[in-house]
């Protein structure tokens, strides 16, 4: 990788990137980033609407799981309402497993 940086460090469109420790680097970054920009809220893209994705099946599967972790909900509330004193709602297994999917 550091030779391939030096053989293209000259090459006109690509960034200028300098190798140097990580002190150094977050000491210019403290000296010059007081005037960034913060952006706050979600980024919207309006050139991407109606794209293809290249993660069509971790769409498709990250929809399958949210799927079954509704049913799951469902299901877990109809068996605790129906019988409540056979059934004890997982409620910290199920939250744990949405953090996980919708991660």
């Amino acid at each position: 990788m550091v030779e391939r940086l030096q053989r293209m460090g000259n090459i006109e469109g690509l960034p200028k990137v300098r190798v140097e420790n990580p002190q150094q680097f977050f000491e210019r970054l403290e000296s010059t980033s007081h005037d960034l920009l913060t952006w706050t809220g979600e980024l919207y893209f309006e050139l991407h609407r109606g794209t293809y994705t290249s993660q069509a099946k971790t769409k498709l599967y990250n929809r399958q799981s949210e799927w079954l972790m509704r049913k799951t909900e469902f299901l877990s509330t109809l068996a605790y309402l129906f019988s409540p004193s056979q059934f004890n709602y997982p409620k910290q297994e199920i939250d744990r497993l949405w953090k996980l999917v919708l991660l």
